[in-house]
């Protein structure tokens, strides 16, 4: 028998980034935006999801917002839960949601932070690759598939990544992650669509979060690493 007709075994290192990738899938949750419609967000350390600003159903054409008695509503698995913005900044297109902080909610509160604990949360990558070297990255479609690309940063501020998928990203992916080959963060969809191939433009968490915030994740990040 001809050998190269023989099922391939996938390689340790494709069956590593397999693994990796369903981990992010089972961190990553449902939100209800605005319009009845859905975007993403994904877990990482300190209990918080990260999603694109105008997936919240905050007024994302002003300026940074914080508000911890606000209300934004995600779906994990088959349960509804409530959480609350701990910020929102529409420039970079970045949101950050945690538990609420109302004792009308403490059941509410139990229940998300029982799925934390028990998910994986997602690394962020902490610091950008090279000006101008694509690298490789994953992001999650709509329809819950893996879709290849590349991304490449363009300057020296590195809050952005440019994203170029393999294929269309439909609407519906909207502040879902897209992931290296290690299974870190390296940006939130910000821009789906029926039309045209290129993402765009995503912001890179590391350096678009604030950094309160963001060291707030590192510290949890590296604490349990």
């Amino acid at each position: 028998m001809d050998k190269r007709s023989l099922p391939q075994r996938p390689s340790t290192k494709s069956a590593n980034v397999f693994r990796r990738l369903d981990l992010v899938k089972q961190a990553t949750v449902y939100l209800l935006t605005k319009g009845g419609g859905r975007g993403r967000g994904v877990l990482v350390s300190g209990n918080l999801i990260l999603t694109a600003a105008h997936c919240t159903t905050f007024d994302t054409s002003g300026a940074m917002a914080l508000d911890h008695h606000r209300i934004e509503v995600i779906r994990v698995g088959r349960l509804t839960l409530k959480v609350a913005p701990y910020v929102v900044e529409p420039v970079r297109d970045i949101a950050v949601l945690g538990s609420l902080d109302n004792q009308a909610f403490f059941e509410e509160v139990e229940v998300f932070e029982a799925f934390c604990e028990r998910t994986h949360p997602v690394p962020l990558r902490i610091e950008p690759y090279k000006i101008r070297q694509p690298f490789d990255v994953y992001i999650l479609n709509r329809d819950g598939n893996w879709t290849k690309g590349t991304a490449t940063f363009w300057n020296e501020d590195g809050c952005s990544v440019c994203i170029e998928p393999r294929k269309k990203i439909k609407g519906g992916a909207s502040g879902g992650p897209i992931v290296n080959d290690a299974g870190e963060l390296v940006g939130i969809v910000s821009v789906s669509g029926e039309t045209g191939s290129l993402v765009g433009l995503a912001p890179f968490p590391y350096r678009a979060l604030p950094v309160w915030i963001r060291d707030r994740i590192v510290r949890e990040q590296l604490s349990k690493s």
